[in-house]
């Protein structure tokens, strides 16, 4: 089909200049796409001239569109011809870009929003714990390190007292619920005085610094002899002396207890009983005997009686001491000899003086209380010690002469005796 053109001068020297062929009215040329002429029977929806395929009309005539493999230049960024949404191209031909909600190559995920507290940051990676950004409902916090010391965890956790690290403000975090070893619960060491028993090391913890309700403080268990008086003590002086005011049961000592305060008693036997040696102040007592005299604190007691009736052997004169609680007379120094001397006037009198263990090797016999050898003081007659009597070469026994002098004498001998009661 030919069309009859009717071009003016302008229009005819545009065509020229497209090196197109202008015919006159005598003939002319079939149409075609890019003659400028949109021809509506070539099925021709644009023609604007021009060899330029990235504009709104391609150079197949057709108008631009999303899809036709030609980018519209200043409406589409690309145009891949498909609609595959993950190739980098939309099907709206606009660049892929992280946030378009299309997962593309190299992303984890595109959610479409710019919030980095879901599972899927701005940056179109999976939101993880160490990533920065605090995945809400999931994290606590997140602050990007591995450092548990920091208030924020490796796991995105809040840190706290007994998450088993270590804090700012925490002096320990043993990670655990109990209050019984060396950190608390409230991550501090334990220490003597917190209120919290701390099992191998202490015996009580009540929280105080009052030594006297059964827990001291040093965190041990009050009892008595620790110089601290308690409840239900008397008295508490730190030792086991039962001769001082304060017995090791913690009772203050008194008369009558069995037990002889140094210093302030003379005796204790247990009661409060006159007439038994001690009496009821705890005063010593000396009455047993022919005749008896308190010296120096020490009761004498002289056994004498001619034809017997006093009168025993060393042996059965030391028995009877020991059973009054006294033993045979021990003379120490020249003073007691003399305090002594007038109970000697009766004659021969048993003295604790013996050799009979050690021929040769004079002791002091205490009875109940054993033997002490003889001291520097002696008081011998002029001939003694012979180990000889008028009975014997055997007299390991030494009885005391009308005077006060020192003999040895067989130990079975009948004679009078002084018992001496300390």
């Amino acid at each position: 089909m030919y069309v009859r053109l009717r071009l003016g001068f302008f229009a005819v020297t545009s065509l020229a200049a497209l090196g197109w062929a202008v015919v006159g009215p005598a003939g002319c040329n079939a149409p075609v796409c890019g003659d400028g002429v949109k021809d509506d029977d070539e099925g021709e929806a644009c023609d604007d001239g021009n060899v330029d395929d990235n504009d709104s009309c391609t150079n197949a005539c057709q108008l631009a569109k999303c899809g036709d493999g030609l980018v519209y230049i200043g409406r589409e960024q690309c145009d891949d011809a498909n609609a595959d949404e993950t190739d980098g191209c939309t099907k709206t031909c606009e660049l892929a870009t992280c946030g378009d909600g299309v997962i593309q190559d190299g992303e984890e995920c595109d959610d479409g929003n710019v919030s980095s507290n879901d599972d899927c940051l701005t940056t179109c990676q999976s939101a993880r714990c160490g990533d920065g950004f605090v995945q809400l409902g999931t994290e606590a916090c997140d602050d990007a390190n591995y450092d548990d010391t920091d208030g924020c965890r490796m796991d995105c956790t809040l840190a706290s007292c007994g998450d088993g690290a270590v804090q700012p403000g925490e002096e320990c975090d043993d990670g655990n619920l109990s209050d019984n070893d060396a950190c608390t619960t409230l991550c501090q060491n334990a220490r003597c005085g917190d209120a919290f028993l701390q099992i191998g090391t202490e015996e009580c913890d009540d929280g105080n610094q009052i030594a006297t309700d059964g827990c001291q403080n040093d965190c041990t268990i009050a009892v008595c002899g620790d110089g601290i008086v308690q409840g239900g003590e008397e008295c508490d002086d730190g030792n086991t002396d039962n001769q001082d005011a304060c017995l090791s049961s913690c009772v203050l000592a008194r008369c009558g207890d069995h037990v002889l305060e140094i210093g302030v008693e003379q005796c204790d036997d247990g009661n409060l009983l006159n007439g038994d040696g001690c009496n009821a102040t705890c005063e010593r007592e000396c009455f047993e005997g022919t005749f008896n005299v308190i010296t120096n604190g020490h009761c004498y007691m002289l056994f004498a009686g001619q034809g017997g009736a006093q009168q025993r052997t060393w042996f059965e004169a030391r028995q009877r001491c020991v059973q009054i609680g006294a033993h045979l007379l021990e003379i120490t120094d020249a003073a007691e000899q003399t305090s002594v001397a007038p109970l000697m006037v009766a004659g021969q009198t048993w003295i604790g003086l013996t050799d009979w263990l050690v021929e040769g090797s004079y002791v002091w016999d205490l009875g109940a209380m054993g033997e002490v050898p003889l001291g520097a003081f002696t008081n011998w007659d002029a001939t003694e010690p012979n180990n000889s009597s008028q009975n014997t070469n055997n007299a390991d026994c030494v009885e005391a002469e009308n005077g006060g002098k020192w003999r040895t004498e067989a130990c079975d001998q009948q004679l009078n005796y002084i018992c001496e009661r300390p």
